[in-house]
Protein backbone atom coordinates (compact mmCIF):
# COMPACT_ATOMS: atom_id res chain seq x y z
CA UNK A 1 0.00 0.00 0.00
CA UNK A 2 1.13 3.37 -0.76
CA UNK A 3 2.22 5.85 1.82
CA UNK A 4 0.58 9.45 2.27
CA UNK A 5 2.81 12.38 3.37
CA UNK A 6 1.35 15.26 4.38
CA UNK A 7 3.80 18.14 3.92
CA UNK A 8 3.65 21.49 5.43
CA UNK A 9 6.26 24.30 4.19
CA UNK A 10 7.34 26.25 6.99
CA UNK A 11 8.60 30.08 6.15
CA UNK A 12 9.95 31.31 9.35
CA UNK A 13 11.07 34.92 10.56
CA UNK A 14 14.81 34.86 11.55
CA UNK A 15 13.83 37.10 14.88
CA UNK A 16 11.98 33.28 15.90
CA UNK A 17 14.29 30.56 13.59
CA UNK A 18 16.31 29.08 16.77
CA UNK A 19 13.00 28.76 19.16
CA UNK A 20 11.13 27.65 16.26
CA UNK A 21 13.84 25.11 15.82
CA UNK A 22 13.91 23.90 18.85
CA UNK A 23 10.40 23.70 19.66
CA UNK A 24 9.43 21.86 16.50
CA UNK A 25 12.51 19.08 17.08
CA UNK A 26 11.33 19.07 20.97
CA UNK A 27 7.58 19.33 20.79
CA UNK A 28 6.02 19.82 18.25
CA UNK A 29 6.84 16.80 15.62
CA UNK A 30 6.94 14.52 18.69
CA UNK A 31 3.64 14.84 19.81
CA UNK A 32 2.13 15.27 15.91
CA UNK A 33 4.21 11.42 15.50
CA UNK A 34 2.82 10.06 18.79
CA UNK A 35 -0.67 10.38 17.24
CA UNK A 36 -2.03 7.18 14.99
CA UNK A 37 -2.41 9.80 12.14
CA UNK A 38 1.43 9.50 11.53
CA UNK A 39 4.08 7.07 11.28
CA UNK A 40 7.20 9.35 11.10
CA UNK A 41 8.30 12.18 9.60
CA UNK A 42 11.30 14.15 8.48
CA UNK A 43 12.15 18.04 8.80
CA UNK A 44 14.54 18.96 5.51
CA UNK A 45 15.30 22.86 4.81
CA UNK A 46 15.08 24.55 2.27
CA UNK A 47 17.84 25.88 0.11
CA UNK A 48 16.12 28.49 -2.17
CA UNK A 49 16.48 32.26 -0.79
CA UNK A 50 12.84 33.48 -0.21
CA UNK A 51 12.28 37.05 -1.70
CA UNK A 52 9.27 37.34 1.45
CA UNK A 53 12.99 36.66 3.84
CA UNK A 54 13.41 33.96 6.79
CA UNK A 55 13.95 30.47 6.10
CA UNK A 56 11.80 27.64 4.68
CA UNK A 57 11.51 24.10 6.10
CA UNK A 58 9.47 21.59 4.68
CA UNK A 59 8.49 18.77 7.40
CA UNK A 60 7.26 15.58 5.87
CA UNK A 61 4.77 13.63 7.80
CA UNK A 62 4.12 9.69 6.82
CA UNK A 63 0.83 8.89 7.58
CA UNK A 64 -0.66 5.14 6.69
CA UNK A 65 -3.58 5.89 4.45
CA UNK A 66 -5.20 9.08 2.55
CA UNK A 67 -8.44 8.16 4.58
CA UNK A 68 -6.49 7.83 7.89
CA UNK A 69 -4.79 11.44 6.79
CA UNK A 70 -7.71 13.12 6.01
CA UNK A 71 -9.35 12.26 9.39
CA UNK A 72 -6.29 14.08 10.94
CA UNK A 73 -6.88 17.43 8.28
CA UNK A 74 -10.89 17.41 8.80
CA UNK A 75 -10.70 16.57 12.80
CA UNK A 76 -7.55 17.80 14.39
CA UNK A 77 -5.11 20.01 11.72
CA UNK A 78 -6.69 23.28 12.76
CA UNK A 79 -6.01 22.56 16.56
CA UNK A 80 -2.66 22.13 15.95
CA UNK A 81 -2.15 24.96 13.90
CA UNK A 82 -3.76 27.10 16.11
CA UNK A 83 -1.20 25.91 18.81
CA UNK A 84 1.54 26.62 16.36
CA UNK A 85 -0.08 30.28 15.39
CA UNK A 86 -0.67 31.04 19.39
CA UNK A 87 3.13 30.24 19.73
CA UNK A 88 4.89 32.39 16.91
CA UNK A 89 2.02 34.23 15.47
CA UNK A 90 2.53 35.70 11.62
CA UNK A 91 6.17 34.89 12.38
CA UNK A 92 6.08 31.37 11.05
CA UNK A 93 3.47 31.15 7.76
CA UNK A 94 2.67 27.86 6.46
CA UNK A 95 1.22 25.91 3.50
CA UNK A 96 0.35 22.12 2.94
CA UNK A 97 0.56 20.16 0.38
CA UNK A 98 -0.81 15.99 0.36
CA UNK A 99 1.70 13.80 -1.48
CA UNK A 100 1.45 10.04 -2.50
CA UNK A 101 4.91 8.10 -2.04
CA UNK A 102 5.51 6.03 -5.68
CA UNK A 103 8.18 4.29 -4.27
CA UNK A 104 10.84 4.26 -1.41
CA UNK A 105 14.15 2.60 -1.87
Amino acid sequence: MKKVLYNITYNVDESVLEDWLTWMKSEFIPKLITTPYFESANMVKILVEEEMGGTSYAVMYKSPSLEILEDFVVNYSSEFNKVLSDKFGQKVLTFMTLLEEEFSV
